[in-house]
């Protein structure tokens, strides 16, 4: 299986996506990787554990980029 990670390049056939390292600075798990999870869907992995949810077509894609752009505007990410 190939990975891309968004930070410095990848392959050409990707059926993941890196884009954070596992762990954060502290030693949490976090979200870094987006997995191919079916047809019109995505698993976004936590860390190494397994634990995912799951992003379910475009709307539902779109609507994650909105609420996550949302927290930022409110200050709840810096």
């Amino acid at each position: 299986m190939s990975v891309i990670d968004v930070r410095t390049g990848g392959s050409t056939v990707v059926h993941e996506i890196r884009f954070a390292d596992a762990e954060d600075r502290h030693g949490y798990n976090q979200a870094s990787v987006i997995n191919v999870g079916g047809e019109n869907q995505v698993d976004i992995y936590e860390g190494d554990n397994g634990n995912f949810i799951r992003v379910n077509g475009y709307d539902h894609a779109k609507d994650l980029i909105k609420a996550l752009e949302k927290a930022i505007e409110l200050g709840w990410l810096k």
